[in-house]
């Protein structure tokens, strides 16, 4: 989610690669992201292979924003 909200779209294999995970682990987070609406994914054909892009909804976004918020809040805890 971090990187998507940041890069705004990435492959599959991007994210594989980024994330040191096996196609099945990432494949499983993947479709629990798209089950709750928060990443959406598009197939584009490029030389001759379809690729899959994913980025974040606009319901992804908020709940990422509230995630971050949330951790924010609780190191600013850390030093009160």
């Amino acid at each position: 989610m971090a990187f998507l909200a940041g890069r705004g779209e990435a492959t599959f294999k991007e994210l594989k690669d980024l994330l040191h995970v096996t196609d099945g682990n990432l494949d499983a987070h993947i479709r629990k992201l798209l089950a709750v609406n928060y990443i959406k994914s598009r197939k584009q054909q490029i030389n001759r292979r379809s690729q899959t892009f994913y980025c974040l909804t606009e319901q992804g976004r908020h709940e990422f924003q509230l995630y971050v918020s949330s951790l924010q809040d609780l190191l600013s805890m850390e030093k009160d």
